[in-house]
């Protein structure tokens, strides 16, 4: 599912998603279906540097403009709905988060696993207003922060997910409980 052009499902459709510059100030993601049609989503003057991810319920992801002040994440539902842009700046700048991941979403929350300089996250947001609604702190996995390898070592389920921190292994529920699965 992660790659420069994923082949995802959207709903009951196939695509793949192209970031696309559609003049030098303007890009989008352009969703290219195998009949050949292509629809192009959420266009804006921020680059479209989308890292795709997939969430345990088949949910889609990728952020646009994390290297500059704002971080705006876009979501592709695992029904194939696209949500509109969600700006997270105010909640991941209050954490100085350098990173996030998306890991779950029910209604209008959305959960993340944010990295910051020090620590790590699980955060709860609004996913219509960006707000941070709850946070936990994670397992230190300091000996996977440098490198996206933070990220490989995540796998969400339906109940939560599971965290290689390079010492032991753990799972995190939705409400924040952890449990220490023994060594790596």
């Amino acid at each position: 599912d992660r790659g420069l052009f994923p082949y995802v499902s959207l709903g009951k459709k196939k695509a793949f998603l192209v970031p696309v510059q559609l003049t030098p100030k303007k890009h989008a993601l352009a969703v290219c279906s195998p009949d050949g049609s292509i629809k192009l989503e959420w266009a804006g003057n921020e680059k479209a540097s989308y890292r795709v991810g997939k969430a345990a319920d088949g949910s889609i992801w990728g952020w646009r403009d994390w290297e500059k002040e704002r971080k705006v994440l876009h979501v592709i539902g695992h029904d194939g709905f696209f949500l509109p842009p969600i700006d997270l700046t105010s909640g991941l700048n209050e954490l100085a988060g350098r990173w996030a991941q998306l890991v779950h979403m029910q209604g209008s929350r959305i959960w993340l696993v944010v990295d910051t300089k020090e620590k790590q996250f699980l955060i709860v947001a609004d996913s219509r207003t960006g707000r941070l609604l709850d946070r936990w702190e994670l397992p230190d996995a300091s000996l996977l922060r440098d490198s996206y390898s933070f990220y490989e070592n995540i796998r969400a389920i339906k109940e939560g997910f599971y965290l290689l921190t390079g010492r032991a292994v753990y799972f995190i529920d939705w409400n924040g409980a952890q449990r220490n699965l023994g060594d790596a």
